[in-house]
Order: structure tokens, then sequence, then C-alpha cells
């Protein structure tokens, strides 16, 4: 009862702001315009999902199968043998393919619940339940194919300064899409205008949360703890700046980067999946960074620096330059633009990025008992300077 509870108050919180009526402005942004027609139905998604979640649940209080707990854990990991199994299929084995889509569609239902429930015991062992005794928000997550990002930057700086779902759209859609948001022209607060990505997105933070159906088991439970820390954070000052200030949204999605990777690795020994642990998935340690990282790292830095002298021609330039001979290496990015570096350099954590939020969050943990007062010490972030301040610098 306390879990449908809370599922009742966080899906009414969370809709609100979808819901509400939006601002006058005196013109609408021209990347509005040019999405319009390929937004994706966030409201009618939520509407459709979370009263599922509720019936599934409810169906298996009332009089589900019941399990233990080895046997739930056994589903889980058949699963994704089933999935990977999918995945490598040829073309000709049609018949195969419909028998196993059959079994993963029966068993989904099931095999949520116990993921969502294996997240939830570490978030509790980690002491990050509500005062009143349960998680709030639930764990809450399906499997659902995933709209794509609509990234919008200033062309003068490297900064989110807007985004918007979008259904999947084709590569000749992402096109179309990104030319006719940067073709509206200067504006006031934007004089140089904007530069424009449309990428894809591997999880969101919808209630209940998108997971792609493909995921390995691995990124699954990560990607699960990782959209659950942006909904508690969405109740929280680290939340509520995240659209208003592109420094608290690093913040944001690194210390959901940092944490849900930990959070996946534990729930991921609640199931029986043994990894060897190294000192690339140790607590606040990095990883060495790939070529690629490298690569993108010494162009971002000399992006910057062409755009602290406002030169962005030739940081446009440069960015095309690289983007051919990355391509040229056999590194599939489809565009190296502004809007490129502001989504992709908002995960400070990961290697190769230039941001210092990265060390700042690792050395927070660093200083952090456990992983849950991690995660409470991050959620009182409002702005860059407080993470600082918490720091002591």
């Amino acid at each position: 009862m306390k879990r449908l509870l809370a599922w009742l108050l966080v899906g009414a919180l969370l809709a609100l702001p979808a819901l509400a009526p939006g601002r006058d402005r005196p013109q609408e942004p021209p990347w509005e315009a040019a999405t319009r027609p390929y937004g994706f139905p966030l409201v009618s998604w939520e509407l459709e999902h979370l009263p599922q979640k509720w019936l599934f649940a409810l169906g298996q209080a009332l009089g589900g199968e019941s399990k233990t707990t080895a046997e739930k854990r056994e589903r889980v990991r058949a699963y994704f043998q089933l999935v990977s199994e999918l995945s490598h299929l040829s073309e000709g084995e049609g018949a195969r393919r419909a028998i196993l889509e059959a079994q993963k569609a029966a068993w989904k239902g099931e095999v949520e619940a116990t993921l969502e429930e294996e997240v939830a015991a570490v978030l509790e062992e980690e002491g990050l339940a509500s005062p009143l005794g349960f998680l709030f928000p639930p764990v809450d997550f399906t499997f659902s194919d995933l709209p794509r990002v609509l990234i919008i930057s200033p062309r003068e700086r490297i900064e989110v300064m807007d985004r918007g779902l979008l259904r999947p759209v084709s590569a000749a859609e992402m096109e179309a899409i990104e030319a006719a948001a940067e073709a509206g022209g200067p504006e006031v607060q934007h004089p140089h205008g904007v530069s424009a990505l449309v990428t894809p997105i591997g999880g969101i933070a919808t209630y209940p949360a998108m997971v792609l159906p493909s995921a390995t088991l691995e990124g699954a439970t990560e990607t699960i703890a990782h959209e659950w820390l942006h909904a508690y954070f969405f109740f929280q000052p680290l939340g509520r700046g995240y659209f208003g200030d592109y420094q608290v949204a690093t913040i944001n999605e690194t210390a959901a980067s940092m944490a849900g990777r930990e959070m996946g690795e534990r729930a991921l020994t609640r199931l029986g999946v043994v990894r060897e642990q190294g000192p690339e998935t140790e607590p606040a340690r990095p990883r060495e960074p790939s070529e690629l990282e490298l690569a993108l790292r010494e162009t971002r830095l000399e992006v910057d620096a062409l755009l602290a002298e406002g030169k962005i021609g030739e940081a446009e330039a440069l960015m095309e330059a690289r983007q051919r001979a990355l391509v040229g290496k056999g590194y599939q990015i489809r565009k190296l633009n502004q809007a490129y570096f502001a989504f992709y350099g908002s995960y400070a954590d990961a290697p190769g990025a230039v941001s210092p939020v990265g060390e700042q969050l690792r050395e927070l943990r660093r200083r952090s008992p456990t992983l849950g007062a991690f995660v409470r010490a991050a959620a009182g972030i409002g702005s860059a300077g407080e993470l600082e301040a918490l720091l002591g610098k």
C-alpha cells in the first residue's frame, strides 16, 4: 500500500510541469516550430504506461504466481540471455524470432518487477528511504523504445540552452530538423545563432523511466539506478536547478552517472552476476580514456579556445574536419558541433571530459563514508559554487 501511495504521489507531481499552461513568449524559438511535427507525446505516454505498472503490481499482489527470490533472479538472467540471442538472429530466422519475442513479452513485467526490487534493495541499504519508511519516488521503469533528444547550444559558447524530446526519426529527418532549428536567424540573447543536434539516448527519467529493450543486464541495472537518481534529485535542490543552470545540470548528470554505476554493480551482485573488479570499476576512480575520448577532449579544448577568442567559424571548421577524420578511422559520429559537446560534456565523469565537475564529485565521493551519503550530499547542491564550498574550495 505504501508503494502504491508513493506511485500516485510521484505520478501527480511529475505530471504537473507537463500539464501546466505554457508561458507567454513574444516569439516562439525557431527550433520549436521545426520539431513540432516530430514531437514525442510525453503526456500520453505517461498516461498509458504508469497505470500499466500499477495494474501489474496489483495483479501480482492479488494472485500472481509466487516465486522464490532465487527463481526470480534466474528468470532475470534467462530473460537477458533471450535478449542476447535475439540480437544475434539472422533475417532468415523469422520463426525463431517470433517464438523468442513472444517469450520475452510474457516475461517482461515479471523481470521489470524483479529488477525494481533489486535496485530498491540497494537504495534502502544505503539509507535513501524517505522518513516515512519507503523509497520516494519508488523505483519504476519499463523496457521501451526511446525517443530522440534535440539539443540546442549557442554558437558562441558550449552550453545546453534548450532541449526537446522527439519520436524516433530517420537520419534524413535528423538533418532536416537540425537545419530548420539553426535557420531561424539570430536572437537578442544569441546574436550568432544556435547549434543543433538530434541524438539517441540510453535512458530517460520519465515515470516509469524508459530503458532500452535491447540493453544488457549490466546496462539495465546501471540505467535503472541512473534514471531513479534523476527522479530523486527532481525533488531536491540539484533537480530544481536542472533546466535553468547548465552547471547544475552537469552536476546532476555526473552524480547520477557515478552513483548509478555503483548501484548497478551492487544490483548485479544481488542477482548473482559475478564480475571481476578492477581499478576502473572502483568507486570514484576513472578508467583510462580511449583513443576516441582523447581525440574528442583535444578537440573540445581547441574549440573552447577558439570560441573564447570569438572565432566561431574557425571552431566550426575544426569540428567538421575532426568529425570527418574520426569517421575515417571507423568511429560513428554523425555530427560534431557545439550542441554535441554541450550534451555529452554534461557527463563530466567520462574519461576525457574537460569540466572540473567530474573530479570535484569524485573527491566528494571519496570523502563520503557511504554511497548513500554521497547521493544525499549531491542532492543538496543548488549551484556550482555550493559544490566548491562543500569541498572547501
